[in-house]
């Protein structure tokens, strides 16, 4: 066993005396293998950290525009908001006014003994614009309203389509206490100047009354309408000048309407549009 160790010992010994192990160019040529090696893999570490802050650069730059695409929809939120409210506060403002223009009127109404009392509520309705073209027709369209006793007032224009239409039966009006189809009251401008009263009642007709307001124009033309109901009495203002009062019992109440009287086929017959139009229902 000590044999054998010292055969060992002597081996080793002879290979480190007569340089069995790596020369010199052999571990030079090691090293620069390793520092190509290390030169290769810093390379790729670097080509790594580019690729690294490539992504992180772009990351930023994603969530920058998601923050500005955000704040963006924001900003337009926020300037819708404050437009509808702009608009909600124009229209309040305009009701209002509409609603004092209206009340001055009442108080009006009132002092020359037209209507016994101011008390009431105001109702501002859609712009009208109808046309119709049939001879000698008249069409209602509702208002939503059944007042018993109330004010009614609009701006109307009207145009015909014909130069020579039934006059007396072309025009914008009103009807009121319409219980249903067959029984209501009718009142309107014709433009041949007049006012007219009728009353359809268990689908007859009866002619109330009318009275001369003076020339309007024709084809075309304005003015403004106004009615008062108060109990049996109705009264008709053609641009704020009384032009008939006309009494009748017969139908207590029932809805509101507006009203087309068309006296010509021609083309789009007769048209009428209301604007303005406000509604005071009385208590």
């Amino acid at each position: 066993m000590k044999t054998t160790r010292w055969i060992i010992l002597f081996v080793l010994i002879g290979i480190g005396l007569f340089g069995c192990g790596p020369s010199k160019s052999e571990i030079a040529t090691s090293e620069a293998e390793t520092q190509a090696a290390i030169d290769v893999l810093a390379t790729d570490i670097a080509g790594t950290q580019q690729s690294i802050q490539a992504m992180e650069d772009a990351a930023e730059k994603t969530t920058t525009a998601e923050f500005n695409q955000g704040a963006t929809k924001t900003h337009n939120i926020e300037l819708a908001g404050t437009r509808r409210a702009a608009t909600e506060e124009a229209e309040i403002i305009a009701q209002t006014q509409a609603a004092s223009t209206m009340y001055d009127k009442i108080v009006e109404l009132n002092t020359y003994g037209y209507i016994n009392d101011v008390n009431g509520k105001y109702y501002e309705l859609d712009d009208f614009n109808e046309s119709m073209a049939m001879i000698n027709y008249i069409r209602p369209f509702p208002t939503g309203l059944s007042p018993k006793n109330f004010v009614i007032r609009a701006d109307a224009s009207w145009d015909s389509a014909s130069d020579n239409a039934n006059w007396f039966n072309s025009g914008c009006g009103f009807i009121f206490h319409r219980a249903d189809q067959d029984n209501y009251y009718l009142v309107y401008l014709g433009l041949d100047g007049t006012v007219y009263f009728a009353r359809k009642y268990r689908d007859e007709w009866a002619n109330l009354g009318y009275s001369i307001y003076g020339p309007v124009g024709i084809p075309e033309g304005e003015a403004n309408l106004m009615l008062v109901v108060e109990d049996n009495t109705f009264t008709f203002f053609v641009n704020d000048e009384r032009v008939r009062t006309q009494p009748d019992n017969v139908i207590p109440e029932g809805a509101l309407a507006l009203t087309l009287v068309s006296g010509t086929n021609a083309g789009f017959g007769t048209r009428c549009k209301m604007e303005n139009l406000g509604v005071w229902v009385m208590d």
